[in-house]
C-alpha cells in the first residue's frame, strides 16, 4: 500500500512538472509565433520597398524615354519653321528687286521648297509623330488582393497530442510487464536502429543515462573539471552542475525524478545521496551500472563479469563468458529487460537476457566503434552515440557518413616532448591514407576539405605543458595542463577547412 501512495505521488508530481512545462512551452511558442510574425512583416515591407524602387525606376526611364522623342519632333519643326520663314524672306525679295524672269525662276524653285515642307508635316501625321504620349500605372492584381479584407498573415490553432514527458508509474504493471516479457523473449531477434547523435561540453565522457521525460545525464570525469551535464531531448545543454572533489562520480543511473545513483571511480569517498547502500557491491574502477523495474546492474570488468542484483543487494543472475565479453564497461537495458553491455577488450556489444540466460553479440568493428588494444579509452561513448531502440525486424544500420577511404589517423607518444620540439606522436593505431608522419609529427592534408582533430595532453609533477596548433607556420590555437602533485590533463578539439598540402602539427 505504502508503494502504491509513492506511486500515486510520483505520478501527481510528474503531471503537475509536465503541465507546468506545457504552459512554458506555450509561452515559447507564442514568443516564436511573435518573432516569426515580425520577420515575416519585415520581409514584406522590404519587398514592397524594392518593388516601389524598381517601378521608380522604370518610371523614370519610360519618361526619359517619351520626353527624348517628342523633343525630338519640335527639333524637327523648328529647323522646318526656319526654312519657311526663309521662304518668306526670298519672295519678298523677289516683288521688289526682280525683273519678270527673274520672278518665273524664282517662284518655281520656291515652289519646289513649299511642297518639301509640305511633305514633311505629312509625314509626320502618316508615321503618328505627332500623337499625344501618356503615362499610365495599371496596379498588380497580386498586390491589391493583398490588400483586401480577405487577406490574412494566418491562422493560429491549437492542437492536443500525447505527452512525451508523461510516464505513470505502477508496481503491479512493472512487475506484470517483467513477468511478461521473461516469456517468449529472444535476445536472437534484437535488431538495432540508430536513433541520435548527441554533444557534450564533457571532456572526458565516462557515465551516462536517459530521464523518464527525454533528458540524457552525463558525467564528465576530469579532474578539476568534474561536473553533471544535463541535455535536452533535443539535443541542448539545459545546465551543468559541477563537482568539487576529483573523481567523485564515474557513472550515473536513474532512480527516479529527483535521484540518481553514481559510481565513483578512483575516488575514496563514498557519499550517500538518501539512498540505501546496496550491500554485496563493491566493485573495481571503470565499473558502470544501470536499473531496471526493481533491479540493479552493474558491470565488472576486472573479472569480466555482468550482474544482476535487487536494491536489497539479493543476486538475482551473474553472467560470465571470458570467451564471448572481456572487460564489459558501458551498460544500459531496453524496454524488453533485455542488457546492452559495451566488451573494452572483446570489441563488442553483448546482448543479455532479462534472466541472463541468453545472449547474442554485435560486430561493431566495421563501424569504427571498436577500442584499440592496450588503449585507455571510454567505450560507453560508443554506446552513447548508438542510442540505440530494439526494433523487431530490419537490420542494423550504421551511420551514413562513417566512410573507411576518409583519411584518419589515431597515434599517442610513447616519450615526452623537448621545449619547442614538434610533438611526435610516434605510436601510431590508425593511419588511413598514411597522411601522418609519425617520424616528424605532420600531418598533410590530402585534399580540400572539413578537417576535425583532437588531442588530450597530460602534464605530471610540478611541470606544466603549454602547445600550440600549427597549420604551415601559422599559429591557431594553443592548450594548457597546469602543473599538478597528480597528473593533469587538458582535451581539445579543432575544426578546420583545411586545402590540399597544408601541414598541420602540434607543438
Amino acid at each position: 500500500m505504502e508503494q502504491c501512495l509513492t506511486d500515486v505521488k510520483i505520478n501527481i508530481n510528474r503531471i503537475r512538472e509536465d503541465s507546468k512545462s506545457n504552459i512554458e512551452l506555450i509561452a515559447s511558442k507564442k514568443k516564436q509565433i511573435i518573432e516569426e510574425v515580425s520577420r515575416l512583416k519585415s520581409q514584406i515591407i522590404q519587398h514592397l520597398d524594392k518593388l516601389q524602387e524598381d517601378l521608380m525606376t522604370e518610371l523614370g526611364e519610360v519618361e526619359n524615354k517619351c520626353c527624348v522623342h517628342i523633343a525630338s519632333n519640335i527639333s524637327s519643326v523648328d529647323d522646318q519653321d526656319k526654312g519657311i520663314l526663309q521662304c518668306n524672306t526670298e519672295i519678298e525679295n523677289l516683288k521688289k528687286y526682280a525683273s519678270d524672269i527673274q520672278t518665273f525662276l524664282g517662284m518655281k524653285d520656291l515652289q519646289q521648297k513649299i511642297t518639301k515642307h509640305e511633305k514633311f508635316i505629312q509625314s509626320l501625321i502618316e508615321t503618328k509623330k505627332l500623337e499625344r504620349v501618356e503615362l499610365e500605372f495599371i496596379n498588380n492584381a497580386t498586390i491589391q488582393k493583398f490588400l483586401s479584407d480577405d487577406m490574412r498573415f494566418g491562422s493560429i490553432t491549437a492542437k492536443s497530442c500525447p505527452s512525451a514527458g508523461i510516464e505513470l508509474v505502477r508496481k503491479k504493471y512493472r512487475q506484470a510487464q517483467i513477468s511478461i516479457t521473461d516469456k517468449n523473449q529472444s535476445v536472437h531477434k534484437v535488431k538495432l536502429l540508430f536513433r541520435q547523435r548527441l554533444n557534450t561540453s564533457c571532456g572526458n565522457t565516462r557515465g551516462g543515462c536517459a530521464t523518464a521525460n527525454g533528458e540524457f545525464l552525463f558525467i564528465n570525469y576530469q579532474m578539476f573539471t568534474e561536473k553533471l551535464v544535463v541535455v535536452s531531448a533535443e539535443g541542448k545543454i539545459k545546465y551543468e552542475i559541477p563537482l568539487s572533489k576529483p573523481y567523485s562520480s564515474y557513472d550515473i543511473t536513474c532512480l527516479d525524478d529527483k535521484t540518481v545513483a553514481v559510481s565513483t571511480g578512483k575516488s575514496d569517498d563514498k557519499t550517500d545521496y538518501n539512498i540505501t547502500t546496496i550491500v554485496d557491491t563493491v566493485l573495481p574502477e571503470c565499473s558502470y551500472i544501470t536499473t531496471y523495474a526493481d533491479n540493479i546492474f552493474y558491470t565488472n570488468p576486472k573479472d569480466n563479469e555482468v550482474s544482476c542484483s535487487s536494491y536489497s543487494g539479493e543476486l538475482v543472475w551473474k553472467f560470465k563468458n571470458e570467451r564471448t565479453l572481456k572487460t564489459p564497461l558501458g551498460i544500459t537495458v531496453d524496454d524488453k529487460g533485455n542488457v546492452f553491455v559495451v566488451g573494452k577488450s572483446s570489441k563488442n556489444i553483448l546482448v543479455i537476457s532479462n534472466d541472463g540466460k541468453q545472449y547474442t553479440q554485435i560486430q561493431t568493428s566495421q563501424y569504427g566503434l571498436s577500442a584499440p588494444n592496450n588503449k585507455r579509452i571510454c567505450m560507453t561513448e560508443d554506446l552513447l552515440k548508438l542510442l540505440m531502440k530494439t526494433v523487431r525486424g530490419g537490420d542494423f544500420k550504421p551511420e551514413k557518413h562513417v566512410s573507411v577511404n576518409r583519411p584518419a589517423f589515431l597515434a599517442y607518444a610513447k616519450t615526452s616532448s623537448k621545449v619547442g620540439n614538434v610533438i611526435k606522436f610516434d605510436d601510431v593505431e590508425t593511419n588511413i591514407g598514411k597522411h601522418y608522419s609519425p617520424s616528424t609529427g605532420v600531418f598533410t592534408v590530402p585534399q580540400n576539405g572539413l578537417y576535425s582533430f583532437g588531442c588530450m595532453i597530460i602534464s605530471s609533477g610540478k611541470h606544466h605543458v603549454s602547445y600550440h596548433w600549427m597549420k604551415n607556420d601559422a599559429f591557431l590555437s594553443n592548450g594548457f595542463a597546469p602543473a599538478s602533485s597528480h597528473a593533469a590533463s587538458q582535451s581539445q578539439n579543432i575544426v578546420l577547412s583545411l586545402k590540399k598540402e597544408i601541414k598541420c602539427i602540434l607543438n
